[in-house]
């Protein structure tokens, strides 16, 4: 076994050691740690507590465990999205922020008016807006319509649920 104080990296076969090191059990585990890329992202004070928390409660051992399972969540989900083919239904519900909004997720909105069946509007009581919209459409255009909406910049996160369809 082979101590190690590198941000906590944990694998199937590597446990906790009170908080500050990691044993690892596999020479390939020690190697991943080692010459895994190192990247640092900018994030708002709430986005960090919310890390935090979810550090916490999620049990990851870091930040960057946090950051990867997300990652791969993501991922996941965009394979979904990318491989799906026929026409679909999708629901989308984005979250942005209030002020400047207007006009970006509108314009997208009123460009995919054929595909777009419904949408609700709504505030948090964090004073952003949710949208929840329901796409029917050719996948492609399902997944340039995701693409535009992400793509604005007051935009803060978009979900994405497939509920029928690709046939």
């Amino acid at each position: 076994m082979f101590p190690l104080q590198i941000n906590h990296y944990r694998t199937s076969s590597s446990q906790i050691l009170n908080n500050n090191f990691v044993i690892v059990t596999n020479l390939d585990d020690i190697l991943k740690v080692l010459t895994m890329p190192i990247v640092a992202i900018s994030m708002t004070d709430s986005d960090l507590k919310e890390l935090e928390f979810l550090k916490k409660k999620g049990r990851f051992a870091s930040r960057s465990d946090v950051v990867r399972h997300a990652v791969q969540t993501l991922l996941s989900e965009h394979r979904t999205i990318e491989n799906v083919k026929g026409n679909v239904t999708a629901v989308l519900t984005a979250l942005y922020a209030k002020k400047g909004q207007g006009r970006g997720i509108s314009a997208v909105q009123h460009e995919f008016g054929d595909a777009l069946t419904a949408l609700i509007h709504d505030h948090t009581g964090e004073g952003n807006c949710v949208e929840v919209m329901v796409v029917t459409s050719d996948a492609d255009q399902v997944r340039e319509f995701l693409k535009k909406i992400r793509a604005q910049k007051k935009v803060l996160k978009v979900d994405v649920s497939l509920m029928g369809g690709g046939d």
